[in-house]
């Protein structure tokens, strides 16, 4: 812990306070940009995970995830997805399938 700032279990709960009320206020398909530490976060609420257990999940820079909300369950389709990151022309980028 940063001296004056949170634990990453204060994280967590903050992280998915919003999240909560992202899930509770937003659309059918949401967005939301987030760092790694928040990923993990959210991922650490959504599944009880242990928190020491977050920091076992690799989140790289620019990567992607999804989570899906079925039957007011939280799913994960997929994590730390970068393959955007590999394609040259970005008019494939833009074509790519979106996977929800």
């Amino acid at each position: 812990k940063i001296p004056g700032g949170e634990s990453f279990v204060e994280v967590v709960e903050r992280v998915n306070r919003g999240m909560k009320k992202i899930l509770d206020d937003g659309g059918e398909n949401v967005l939301v940009v987030a760092h790694g530490g928040s990923i993990r976060a959210a991922l650490t609420g959504f599944f009880a995970m242990d928190a020491s257990a977050a920091w076992r999940t690799r989140i790289d820079n620019c990567s992607l995830t999804s989570l899906e909300l079925w039957r007011d369950r939280v799913m994960l389709s997929f994590t730390n997805d970068t393959l955007h990151l590999l394609v040259e022309d970005p008019d494939l980028v833009r074509n790519l399938p979106v996977l929800i």
